[in-house]
Parts: C-alpha cells; structure tokens; sequence
C-alpha cells in the first residue's frame, strides 16, 4: 500500500502469527547480518502487541527495514523508480533471497512477511518468489492526505515528490491551489496507487488479497482470519490471544475535521473517481 494507509498495524498484528519471521528495527540496523534475527526470537516470548514500555523498547519489533534490501540489492531495490520484470540481475535476485532465507532460519520460522510501501515492488518481489502472495491495503486518500500533513518528514512543497518528474497537469493544478500541500499529498496518494495497480494487475490469479483499512479497523480479527486463510495459515488458540494485546483506533475520523473546507473540495475534485471506484462515497 502507499505510505500512510494503516499498513505497519496490520503487518504488525499479522506478523505476530507464530509462523511468520520479519525483517526487524535490528535488522535494519545491521541489514547484512541476518543473524540478528535469532534476537527476534524474544518476540514469541514477550510479544507485547502495539505497546512498548520499560525495557520492552530494546526489543526487536517487525519494521519496514528499508535499509535490508537497499544495502543487500545494492541500491536496486530503493532506485526512485518501477523496475520491470526481468530487468533484475539473477545475482542481485540471489543475495536478496539468501539474506531473506538466513533471516528464517535465524529467526526459526517458516513463512516471511515483508511490508514495503513507496514505489511498486510487487513486479520485483514475484520474480523473487512466484511462490508469495500480497496484500494490499487501501485507505480513504482523504484521510491519507490529512495524515502526510502531520508528519514531521514531509514538508507538503516539491522538495517532497520523491516520485519521478512531477506531472504537467498535477504542476498546473497545484499551482492553481496556491502550493496548496494538501493538493500536493493528494496528488501523491494518487500517482502511488496507480502504480500499485499497474503492478498487481500482472500477477497471476489469486496472487493478491486486497483490503480496506476503514474496514480492518472495524473488524480487526476477522480482517486477521481473512488475510490467514489467504495466506494457507492455521488461525490457532496463540495467535489469536496475540492479536487481543492490540489497542486499535480509528485513524479516518479526523480528516473531515482538520482538512479546512477549500482543501477538502480541492482533495476530492482530483480523488472523486479513483475513491468511488474503491468503494469510498465522495
């Protein structure tokens, strides 16, 4: 999914299924010694849900760990691009999938997740394993475009479209906004979940799970059933006492509250087709 859209929840509720092995916060401080994940081992002992306190913080935790594969594909994986199947080097392909295996082993597990946002992956993680499956979670763009402007890493001005040269017509309705950063975000919630779609629409059948996180938050375990079964994993007695340590909150409720009535106008006379065809009324 694009940043923003409730994919470190639901990765972190999924990876604590006692089947699963991650890349790590120590992984992603030592992303070529897959040996760090024998400490990830302390997750199955102290799981401890979405909270972290006292000495829990210096527990390993499932994380993005984008440096893992930017340092182990030699930057290929992070280039500010798509990359189109077959145009990956085998051995780049191989190094990958030998750390991602090291990390199993280490960890003593027999499934991996992995969580990525940004620019598509899917393309390059199919050829890394035919064999896996994706998940997509899609949130309301509106509520994406109020959480890009509350974080501290995003400026909202040009210096932050990271995604390629910016469109003529995103350049021209941005301008008309007045450099509008809420314009801007929108602009990048759409242009990511094209390429997600472009992406996913080449895999093969039955390969991709798609859901909403207005929906996950509503039913959060039977969200966790579903995602399981697609996945061929048993849901059994420990995953699911696992899953009860998570505190969810609604993330969407603010956007109509913060976004000012202009930006709201302006947010959904550029999403209005693309959030009615996922199924959010406009």
């Amino acid at each position: 999914g694009t940043g923003r859209s409730g994919t470190t929840i639901v990765f972190r509720m999924l990876a604590s299924h006692p089947e699963f092995g991650w890349f790590s916060n120590y992984s992603n401080r030592f992303p070529r010694m897959p040996q760090m994940a024998l400490f990830s081992r302390l997750f199955d002992r102290y799981c401890h849900g979405g909270e972290r306190h006292g000495l829990k913080v210096i527990l390993p935790v499932p994380k993005e760990a984008v440096e893992v594969p930017r340092v182990v594909t030699d930057g290929w994986f992070s280039q500010p691009r798509t990359i189109a199947p077959g145009e990956t080097a085998r051995k780049i392909l191989d190094d990958y999938r030998r750390n991602i295996l090291a990390t199993l082993r280490w960890q003593g597990k027999s499934r991996f997740l992995h969580k990525h946002t940004g620019f598509a992956r899917a393309a390059f993680l199919h050829e890394l394993d035919a064999s896996g499956v994706f998940i997509n979670v899609i949130r309301d763009g509106r509520a994406v475009v109020d959480s890009l402007l509350r974080v501290d890493w995003w400026s909202g001005s040009l210096d932050s479209w990271w995604w390629g040269d910016f469109p003529p017509d995103y350049a021209e309705q941005f301008r008309a906004s007045g450099d509008d950063p809420a314009v801007l975000a929108a602009f990048v919630w759409l242009h990511l979940t094209d390429l997600i779609e472009e992406e996913l629409g080449t895999l093969p059948d039955g390969t991709v799970c798609s859901i909403r996180y207005d929906e996950f938050v509503r039913a959060p375990d039977e969200t966790m059933e579903t995602l399981c079964r697609f996945a061929g994993l048993e849901i059994n007695a420990e995953f699911r006492e696992r899953l009860s340590r998570f505190n969810l909150r609604d993330g969407d409720a603010g956007w109509q509250r913060r976004l000012t009535p202009k930006q709201i106008q302006a947010v959904e006379g550029i999403l209005a087709e693309r959030l009615g065809n996922l199924g959010f009324s406009v």
